[in-house]
């Protein structure tokens, strides 16, 4: 919805008149989404920028270092597209406002063969580009023991929770099921960590899915705009090369691709590890979002956190089941 009270000042529009001064006024305030109190993202109109909106997102501080080295000190060197990033304003040690360039209306389909492919070369110049720059110091660690922690994080979570009051018989065992796959995974970790040891480790989105991914058709050109970097990280390009949903859904990425594009620099890294890859990339996903809904679990309403966990561990097992699993 657009705000009727007056643009200028809604929160957005006064982060954004920090960094820019009183020459860029704000005429018009819409929800982009998630729009709360804390945190969300928003679309501000601008008097002298024409038909070319800003978006506005306010994020967790933390999330927003991460984001800012992204944008500011990594894509800009690559020859990968990429959204503007116009700047940042740390409210405080907790929020801070992010401001970009409108990525535009087109989102990824994962169902355009000529899409996926495009996303296979755009992930390889990715991680090829930043295998050197060493960047593992700034950036938050997305390698095998950073997933071990979140498993690690959600067996717990759900332990403390199980005598919730707001379980029943059949909810208890929805997560008793959980628990024991979360065990299964522990104990094969050690061949987790040695698969990811032997493959290079470079700059990773940590969510490249569709709902994040958007296009721009410039003439005969296509071009892919990767948002919301705030699961970046250094590891192992795993979620990456990851399917984004469904049991039987392709990934983002065109992996024979993404493996002849990556192949002449990573000779070990051919179809099948691509897709050994892409194979582990779907269990640290699927563990980041239990990680994420256990959260949710203390609460007088589990039911959407429980209905998740269930999704997400019958992905895991479907895993095992083709022979996918452990790597």
């Amino acid at each position: 919805m657009t705000y009727v009270i007056d643009a200028r000042e809604h929160p957005a529009a006064q982060a954004w008149l920090r960094i820019r001064g009183n020459g860029q006024e704000v005429t018009a305030v819409t929800s982009v989404r998630g729009a709360t109190t804390r945190r969300g993202v928003w679309r501000l109109e601008l008097a002298n920028r024409g038909p070319s909106p800003v978006i506005a997102k306010r994020c967790l501080t933390q999330s927003a270092r991460v984001e800012r080295i992204v944008y500011e000190d990594v894509l800009p060197g690559l020859p990968v597209s990429a959204p503007r990033c116009f700047g940042a304003w740390e409210e405080s040690s907790e929020y801070s406002w992010l401001f970009f360039e409108d990525a535009g209306a087109e989102r990824f389909s994962s169902a355009d063969q000529e899409l996926r492919a495009l996303a296979a070369r755009w992930l390889a110049a990715l991680h090829l580009g930043t295998t050197d720059l060493r960047l593992g110091d700034g950036l938050p660690r997305r390698d095998a023991e950073h997933y071990l922690g979140l498993l690690c994080l959600s067996r717990d979570t759900i332990l403390r929770d199980l005598s919730n009051p707001a379980f029943d018989g059949a909810d208890r065992a929805v997560l008793d099921d959980a628990l024991a796959e979360l065990y299964r995974i522990e104990s094969e970790w050690p061949r987790v960590e040695r698969f990811c040891d032997r493959m290079p480790s470079a700059l990773v989105h940590g969510d490249f899915r569709s709902k994040n991914i958007f296009v721009r058709r410039a003439g005969p050109e296509t071009e892919l705009l990767p948002i919301d970097w705030e699961t970046a990280g250094w590891g192992v390009p795993a979620a990456d090369l990851a399917r984004s949903r469904h049991l039987h859904a392709e990934p983002e990425a065109d992996l024979a691709v993404y493996a002849e594009a990556v192949g002449g620099v990573w000779e070990h890294v051919d179809e099948t590890a691509a897709r050994r890859l892409s194979e582990v990339g779907l269990v640290f996903r699927r563990l980041m979002a239990i990680a994420w809904a256990s959260e949710s679990l203390q609460y007088p309403w589990p039911v959407t956190p429980l209905a998740r966990i269930q999704l997400y561990v019958s992905e895991i097992s479907d895993a095992r089941a083709r022979g996918a699993w452990p790597p």
